[in-house]
């Protein structure tokens, strides 16, 4: 388990309530990405060893790549030229992680601004029509962007990333030069 469940389950919560099921599973979910297991068919075993006959075997899904991080998710339909072992599947769609590669807390605002880009996209590809112009959906989700930016890192700067880090200074209030 994360250390952010509550906002993993309300974020699941709300995905299910505006985007429903697909294949009778949510569409959409929100999951701590070191529990994420799938079945794969191999030709080597967990230590490499070349097999004589492919098994199937459980693999990390993202521990190998996003350790310690919450992942949004989309349900699809797997290829039939696949190693995996079920036809369908969830894919990652975004990672919750800050510019530094930390680990963010999921949110919803965040969640629907990403799926609305992909719906967004998917549209225009598949020839979509939206009621809103491109531009007034972009400004729209800039100021979004903006405010969610904003209560994320709103007081971070390399000063205050010292002192919370223990590799800052700071000096009370009371010191002064002359007193030296």
């Amino acid at each position: 388990m994360g250390p952010f469940e509550s906002e993993k389950d309300y974020c699941n919560t709300k995905l299910l309530d505006t985007y429903g099921r697909t294949f009778d599973r949510p569409t959409y979910r929100v999951v701590w990405g070191d529990n994420e297991t799938e079945f794969r068919k191999t030709t080597h075993s967990k230590e490499g060893i070349l097999l004589a006959n492919p098994v199937i075997m459980e693999f990390p899904k993202y521990k190998q790549w996003n350790r310690g991080k919450y992942i949004l998710e989309s349900i699809v339909q797997v290829p039939t030229v696949s190693d995996l072992t079920t036809a369908i599947n969830y894919e990652p769609v975004f990672t919750f992680m800050g510019p530094k590669k930390e680990m963010l807390p999921p949110k919803w605002e965040v969640c629907l601004i990403v799926i609305n880009s992909l719906h967004k996209a998917m549209n225009q590809h598949f020839g979509g029509k939206y009621k809103q112009s491109d531009e007034e959906i972009a400004r729209i989700d800039r100021i979004e962007l903006d405010r969610i930016h904003e209560m994320l890192f709103g007081n971070e700067t390399t000063v205050t990333d010292a002192l919370a880090y223990g590799s800052g200074v700071s000096l009370s209030g009371s010191y002064s030069k002359d007193k030296e």
